[in-house]
């Protein structure tokens, strides 16, 4: 059965999530919808001219339109949310009322945690919900969630991760590979993970390490947050140990520290001059312009370990570059068709109605075929004790 899909959102990975159902998952239609009619016709017009397709259609609708939204998407099959994730909540239930499946590239873990709980009205409606899709998270979970059905005795996951520039430039060693909000959403607040059996939290920037990875040589990781998303809850009781740390190039996270400890991520109103202001916001209106590259190309770096009390164990690993045949980033690729993927199995009936967290609900290999069918290298070790 051909599939008839929405993708909201026409920016970076909106557009690359398009791709994959019309380039992988045989779409009848993509209906990209978004506010920017610019946007939106460049969009449809790039991704006809990659797939040869006459199947990317659009329409011009502000997402906060629920009645429109809910009109637009009755007579498809799937949802893919690749808007801020303050959005989702709200298009979770626009979908169940709809009857249409739903995935999200996620951010935001308590967010997270509301959409799970539309799990009784999901399946009274016969449809899947599905957050937190993406990277990280998104498929480290699901790799995660691989390497436990592989090692006998599980004990302990450790998630590196990091979209970076393949030329970095001072003073950060970074440019966006996604939105200015959700890397910011990733450095504040703490992190959640499973750490000798109990749900811990822990403080965004610490716990650094030094990861030696060719070619680039020495990298940094810290703790950020939302990377772990629902796993700790998923695995508490099967695993003592689980946690996530973003990577960069070194002496990123101590200048961001610097950011972090004058009060410019935060989201409290202060005034000035009898003026309100959020210091978050201005500081992302004078960040984003200088973490802006449209012609930067990028690398994305993955490794997830899981090892068992016996010394068994197994690691993926993940190095993808900036794609020349199709102009898109190695961050939108690694993001987007995870996305799609699962998408694309809740629409083949092979995640069960409802909203379950997808390390549970996702059959690992399945989704490993259709992700290595898109192209992404994902490269498996296996060690015995």
């Amino acid at each position: 059965m051909k599939s008839r899909y929405v993708v909201l959102g026409a920016g970076r990975q909106g557009r690359a999530a398009a791709y994959y159902f019309g380039q992988f998952a045989n779409a009848a239609e993509v209906l990209l919808i978004d506010n920017n009619e610019e946007s939106l016709i460049e969009a449809t017009r790039t991704l006809g001219d990659l797939t040869q397709k006459d199947i990317f259609n659009h329409v011009v609708c502000d997402i906060t339109d629920h009645a429109q939204l809910y009109t637009l998407c009755k007579d498809r099959h799937a949802i893919l949310s690749a808007v801020p994730y303050h959005f989702n909540l709200a298009l979770t239930d626009v979908a169940i009322d709809a009857g249409t499946h739903f995935c999200d590239l996620g951010g935001n873990t308590e967010i997270v945690k509301k959409q799970l709980n539309t799990d009784q009205h999901a399946r009274s409606r016969g449809v899947s919900i599905c957050p937190d899709c993406g990277l990280a998270p998104g498929l480290g979970n699901l790799l995660a969630a691989d390497g436990l059905l592989r090692v006998e005795k599980p004990e302990t996951v450790h998630i590196r991760c990091g979209g970076l520039p393949l030329n970095p430039r001072p003073p950060l060693n970074y440019h966006l590979v996604f939105s200015i909000q959700g890397l910011l959403n990733e450095y504040s607040g703490k992190a959640v993970v499973l750490r000798d059996g109990a749900i811990t939290e822990i403080d965004t920037f610490s716990e650094h390490e030094t990861l030696e990875l060719a070619p680039f040589g020495a990298l940094e990781a810290a703790v950020t947050s939302g990377g772990t998303s629902t796993a700790p809850w998923s695995f508490k009781g099967t695993l003592k140990n689980y946690d996530y740390k973003t990577v960069r190039y070194p002496g990123h996270f101590e200048k961001f520290q610097v950011f972090k400890e004058l009060g410019f991520l935060s989201e409290e109103t202060q005034t000035f001059r009898n003026e309100e202001y959020v210091p978050r916001e201005l500081f992302t209106k004078l960040l984003e312009p200088t973490l802006t590259e449209e012609s930067e190309k990028d690398v994305v770096i993955m490794q997830v370990s899981c090892h068992g009390e016996d010394g068994q164990s197994i690691n993926y690993s993940i190095l993808d570059f900036f794609d020349e045949e199709t102009g898109f980033s190695a961050m939108e690729r690694t993001t987007a068709y995870p996305a799609a993927a699962v998408l694309q199995m809740q629409v083949e009936g092979e995640v069960s109605a409802g909203a379950v967290p997808i390390e549970r609900s996702v059959p690992t290999a399945r989704f490993l075929e259709l992700v290595h069918t898109a192209g992404i290298p994902i490269e498996t070790e296996e060690e015995e004790n």
